[in-house]
């Protein structure tokens, strides 16, 4: 980590708050599973890049006040009992990505992937009960760790774009133009 990926970083993570999402003319055609994957990926690296900037800057300041002089890579051969710090900064991290992914959906934006990709999820107006969104990321990232599995029943679908992480959290991705 540099001190310029440390500030192109930044403007993701302001551009995932702050920007004026466009409000298109809603087409709810079918979003593809490619155009899902493809967001996905984007969103994944952006996503890892905003909360993992931030951490590792934290670690190495830790690891500058434990040696006495700061450097960009810790190298070291033997452990120490605080270690335990960068286990828990790890999990911070995935918390963060998956907060992204959970979060702004729920609270009605589209990620950076799904915003390139031009689509956003919403509660699903068949299903009754309350959409939800931290099962939708969860059921999402299951589907994506099984993708031959998920490519096989994407292709007997009945209903073109509505997957299965679609019905049990009860949301709809839809496209906007």
């Amino acid at each position: 980590m540099s001190w310029f990926g440390m500030l192109v970083t930044a403007p993701f993570a302001i551009f995932a708050l702050r920007f004026p999402q466009r409000e298109g003319r809603p087409t709810y055609g079918p979003v593809r599973l490619w155009k899902r994957f493809l967001a996905f990926f984007i969103d994944f690296f952006v996503s890892v890049a905003i909360f993992t900037s931030p951490l590792v800057l934290f670690e190495l300041g830790l690891e500058a006040s434990w040696t006495g002089h700061f450097s960009w890579q810790v190298e070291r051969d033997f452990s120490r009992p605080t270690d335990w710090v960068h286990a828990l900064l790890t999990f911070l991290m995935l918390g963060g990505v998956f907060s992204y992914f959970w979060l702004l959906p729920k609270v009605g934006r589209a990620t950076i992937g799904q915003y390139i990709m031009g689509y956003r999820v919403e509660p699903s107006p068949v299903r009754s009960g309350a959409s939800q969104y931290a099962h939708r990321t969860f059921a999402a990232f299951v589907a994506l760790c099984v993708w031959p599995l998920t490519l096989a029943l994407a292709a007997g679908q009945t209903k073109p774009g509505e997957y299965w992480w679609d019905r049990v959290s009860r949301t709809r991705a839809f496209a906007y133009t």
